[in-house]
C-alpha cells in the first residue's frame, strides 16, 4: 500500500509512505508530512480506523477529521495509480 500525504497550503504530495493499512503505517507518514511542512495545521483522513488509533497514540495535537470532503484530492490521484 503507498500512502501519501497532500498539503493543500503547498498544492502537492508532500510525504508518501510504503507500507502496510495499520497503526505504524499512519504513525510514519504523519511523521513525514510533519518532517516536510513542519507545521500542520488540520488533518483530513478517509474512514480507516488505524488513523484515529496512531495519532491517539503519538498524541498528534493537530484536529483530525474523517471526511470524503476534504479528502477527494488524494483520493482522485490513488485512482490514477491504481
Amino acid at each position: 500500500m503507498i500512502w501519501t500525504a497532500y498539503s493543500r497550503r503547498h498544492r502537492r504530495v508532500i510525504a508518501y509512505h510504503v507500507g502496510d493499512a495499520g497503526v505504524r503505517s499512519a504513525t510514519a507518514i504523519y511523521t513525514l508530512a510533519k518532517v516536510a511542512v513542519g507545521q500542520i495545521s488540520a488533518i483530513f483522513t478517509d474512514a480507516n480506523s488505524c488513523y484515529h488509533l496512531a495519532f491517539k497514540r503519538i498524541g498528534a495535537p493537530e484536529p483530525h477529521q474523517q471526511t470524503k470532503a476534504q479528502t477527494h484530492l488524494i483520493e482522485s490521484s490513488n485512482a490514477s495509480f491504481r
